[in-house]
């Protein structure tokens, strides 16, 4: 409980001091100025990691007793949140930066006892190493991830919603392994994120700088050795090189192309793999879109091979950094376009042909998402293998509330339908989700129901990308949200934790709410369709909840 009350803590404390901070940024015109490799085209305040590090900090002092580590830990984050604030306001040279992260990673590794002392099982082996190996190779990697996430942070909201994905798989394995402290700071830092994130999606009102990317990386690099390093763990130290393997990835890829080239190692650039996807064609939001996916799959990979041998974990690790880097050259040798939509001329046949496609494209998905959803809401109510239980009579209100809407008009009507089609849909997939363990054969859930939101899923972004006049828009934080709870809802994470049925109704959720505004955005017949299908599968629910009830007596 008091890792939940962290992080909310760390939330909303976040989104003050991002509030207070927005400002003081504009009172003394504190500003990080577009031009040269950075992608915004408007001054924005480099202040949000100085918000998100006092927000992650509140719930850890209030909290937790701070031993030797936690102090190191604290220590080590306040040295280089001044630094970063410092370099956000005036340029501090490379090599002062360096010192300081230096005096960080030493603090935490010598008086910290934050040490990587098992490298896993290898040949059957566990592989442990002495303390004269491990301060070192610890020392290194915290510096080298410390720097691998400051070197993301170059797209709205890249860097932070990369960590979300880091942070929050840390979380669960500092739960399996029972380490109450680290869950507490890991809820806190995760809290910290989602509130900046507020801000930070694009377009970004407010830039983590230097402060916040280097608070990510360092909590990042000490978090990850502290839960895989600690005593009596069965899990697999490896599984930390997979859950960081993008900013990782990323580092590499870059440092050997500036080595190749004979370029500085210090030196910004726009050799980062975030800048090769906008170069190949995609747009920001694409671009951070397309490594929320990568990242999202790296974590489903890790938990996957939670207990699996080092060696193994690792082979996959190192055979992923070449994939990744192979399709990188290929795309940048072959001029191969990511980009999925031309701009069109006026005047050009071209034009009027792209668009009439592009209509036909959101025709038939939102015909489809329709058919869809309209059977969704009326067929598995009518089915026996679900049941619903006596409380199912309430929606015998719906069609009622449904029909004073229509005499109201206007906001109203269309407020009772939408409420009336997500109720009716939620319901229907709980008990989908709770029916017989027979029929839920692929993670958990039947394969028709997997099939179903697939679809749906594909139809609603097929219309977010291809319709022109919209309502609703989809945003990377969109996105963010989805792939998390997706990812999550098919891990074999421990009961006590979360409820795997309700992350999957949650997935459920989010995917038929976003059907369904695409269907209902334009009007017409579609959304005659979804209403008259609620109508029908909240009368069908309520006629058998009515049912079960006399039943009872």
């Amino acid at each position: 409980m008091e890792s939940f009350i962290a992080f909310f803590l760390a939330l909303f404390s976040t989104i003050i001091f991002i509030n207070l901070l927005l400002k003081l940024a504009k009172k003394y015109q504190l500003y990080d100025q577009p031009g040269g490799r950075k992608m915004h085209s408007k001054p924005v305040p480099r202040l949000g990691g100085l918000g998100m590090t006092a927000g992650a900090s509140l719930p850890i002092f209030i909290w937790l007793e701070l031993d030797a580590t936690f102090k190191s830990i604290l220590m080590g984050v306040a040295a280089l949140a001044i630094m970063g604030l410092v370099d956000d306001l005036v340029e501090v040279k490379w090599s002062r930066k360096l010192l300081v992260q230096v005096a960080a990673a030493l603090i935490v590794v010598v008086y910290g006892k934050v040490q990587i002392t098992s490298l896993g099982f290898w040949a059957g082996h566990e592989v442990t190493i002495p303390e004269y190996i491990a301060i070192p190779l610890s020392f290194l990697f915290i510096l080298g991830i410390t720097n691998a996430i400051n070197l993301t942070d170059g797209l709205d909201g890249l860097a932070a919603g990369l960590c979300t994905f880091i942070f929050g798989a840390f979380t669960v394995i500092a739960y399996i392994s029972g380490l109450s402290n680290c869950i507490l700071a890991l809820a806190a830092i995760l809290g910290s994120i989602w509130g900046f994130l507020r801000f930070n999606t694009h377009p970004a009102i407010i830039f983590m700088g230097d402060a916040g990317s280097y608070f990510l990386g360092f909590s990042a690099a000490v978090f990850g050795i502290i839960c895989t390093q600690s005593a009596h763990n069965a899990i697999s130290p490896a599984v930390v090189l997979l859950i960081l393997a993008f900013p990782i990835t990323d580092t590499l890829t870059v440092m050997t192309e500036r080595l190749l080239s004979g370029s500085s190692m210090f030196m910004p650039d726009r050799r980062h793999i975030h800048f090769k996807l906008i170069r190949a064609g995609l747009s920001q939001r694409q671009a951070v879109v397309c490594i929320y996916a990568l990242q999202a799959l790296f974590t489903f990979i890790a938990f996957r091979l939670l207990f699996y041998p080092a060696s193994l974990i690792t082979g996959i690790f190192f055979a992923s950094v070449v994939v990744i880097f192979g399709v990188l050259k290929v795309i940048e040798s072959r001029g191969v376009t990511l980009k999925t939509k031309d701009n069109y001329g006026k005047n050009s046949l071209d034009s009027t042909y792209n668009k009439r496609f592009d209509a036909l494209i959101v025709k038939i998905s939102l015909y489809f998402a329709t058919a869809l959803m309209g059977a969704y809401l009326v067929v598995p109510p009518l089915l026996p293998v679900f049941s619903f239980d006596s409380s199912a009579l309430y929606f015998l209100i719906i069609p009622l509330a449904i029909s004073i809407g229509y005499f109201l008009k206007g906001v109203w009507f269309h407020l009772i339908c939408r409420f009336s089609i997500y109720g009716v849909s939620v319901y229907i997939a709980e008990a989908i989700l709770r029916s017989e363990p027979s029929m839920q054969n692929h993670f958990g859930m039947p394969l028709w129901y997997i099939l179903l939101l697939t679809s749906l899923s594909l139809a609603t972004i097929l219309y977010l990308k291809f319709a022109v006049d919209k309502n609703i828009q989809l945003t990377p934080l969109d996105l963010l949200i989805f792939l998390i709870t997706l990812a999550f809802s098919v891990l074999p994470l421990p009961a006590r934790l979360v409820s795997a049925m309700v992350i999957k109704l949650f997935v459920s959720m989010l995917v038929f709410i976003y059907a369904s505004e695409a269907a209902l955005d334009q009007g017409g017949k579609r959304r005659k369709i979804l209403v008259v299908a609620a109508n029908i599968g909240a009368i069908i629910i309520g006629i058998r909840g009515a049912m079960t009830l006399l039943q009872t007596y």
